[in-house]
């Protein structure tokens, strides 16, 4: 689901832009505009927020509570953000544009964008220390990207239309959602040996499979979307990875999209329809589903959890905020009004 909008300037709108361009800097010489935020601390917490619509960053500032909106510009239909392990560098998806942003968080600035081929539309991504591993919507496959040259080294082939992507140990995991010429077809989810790089095996599972997620235990939690009516429900389906087999089932409804684990045995999922939902991942029962949600609100995107601070950050794409949710009591804390529809968000500690 992609929500784009469009801005126009003139020509002559653009030249009296660029003259004012100029003259601030003659003005100012090469001092830091005073209105543009200062780049995060390298200590401190923070929520990196993709804002779709606005095509921008948004960063939240946990220790004190700010919030720095469109601190910076990203490409078209951004749909995916992740963090390198040392916290200095943070990988954009820029699914219109065909590209992974770099960026440097300590110096707030882009490094350079990785091309990944025309016609790709880049949809999620999963790293290792040295490699990315980026789904591919419309061209079946997986791009495997050399971060330190910048650029793509391999191409895998997978299923139709494959969106989430999980690396766990030496395997990384691509959930394909079948969808084809406006309806779904067999969900899958391919399994590649990224010390070949080649898929060694393909696992059944419910329609339109958009995420995978590692439960504390090491089991996989594929979240099973549906068609978004109430012919085909939202399901999550938990493979077992030393077997490569779906072991159990949970039925949620709704359009479940992500999926967060406590060690204490709650796994927490949102639904763009069906709101904060909860189940057991150690008995696999449902708690809360769509028809008895936690948090009854359309518009959740993603969902991140804070072990440091016992809480949950609810992506809202509707109402442009990032809700609070304390575990103690499931009760809603706080929220943090950011760009234009929000639809990522990654928690920096």
């Amino acid at each position: 689901m992609h929500f784009v909008r469009y801005c126009y300037l003139s020509r002559n709108g653009y030249l009296l832009l660029i003259i004012f361009t100029i003259l601030l800097l003659f003005i100012g010489g090469c001092k830091k505009h005073p209105m543009l935020p200062e780049p995060p601390n390298p200590e401190e917490s923070i929520i990196l927020v993709v804002n779709g619509l606005g095509e921008t960053l948004s960063i939240i500032h946990l220790d004190n509570g700010e919030v720095d909106n469109d601190v910076l510009t990203l490409g078209l239909w951004t749909n995916h953000i992740v963090v390198n392990s040392n916290g200095d560098v943070a990988y954009v998806v820029n699914s219109g544009e065909n590209n992974i942003q770099v960026i440097d968080l300590y110096l707030l600035e882009t490094v350079c964008m990785i091309d990944v081929g025309v016609g790709q539309n880049p949809y999620h991504l999963a790293t290792t220390d040295t490699l990315g591993f980026v789904t591919n919507l419309l061209t079946n496959t997986v791009s495997v990207i050399n971060f330190k040259e910048y650029k793509v080294v391999d191409t895998i082939y997978v299923g139709v239309a494959p969106e989430g992507v999980l690396i766990q140990g030496n395997k990384a995991y691509v959930t394909n959602t079948g969808y084809s010429y406006g309806g779904y077809g067999q969900g899958t989810v391919s399994v590649i040996d990224i010390n070949t790089m080649q898929v060694e095996l393909v696992i059944d599972v419910p329609t339109n499979p958009q995420e995978i997620v590692s439960d504390p235990i090491g089991n996989l939690h594929v979240v099973c979307t549906g068609n978004y009516m109430d012919s085909t429900s939202g399901k999550i389906v938990i493979i077992n990875p030393e077997i490569n087999c779906v072991i159990d089932t949970v039925v949620l409804g709704g359009s479940p999209s992500d999926v967060v684990f406590t060690a204490g045995g709650k796994a927490y999922v949102v639904g763009y329809w069906g709101g904060l939902m909860s189940y057991d991942w150690q008995k696999n029962q449902v708690l809360h589903n769509a028809f008895n949600p936690i948090v009854k609100d359309d518009g959740f995107m993603n969902i991140e959890l804070d072990t440091v601070e016992n809480c949950i950050y609810l992506c809202d794409f509707d109402d442009d905020r990032i809700l609070v949710v304390d575990l103690t009591d499931e009760s809603i804390v706080n929220e943090y009004k950011v760009g234009d529809g929000p639809v990522c968000i990654t928690v920096r500690q």
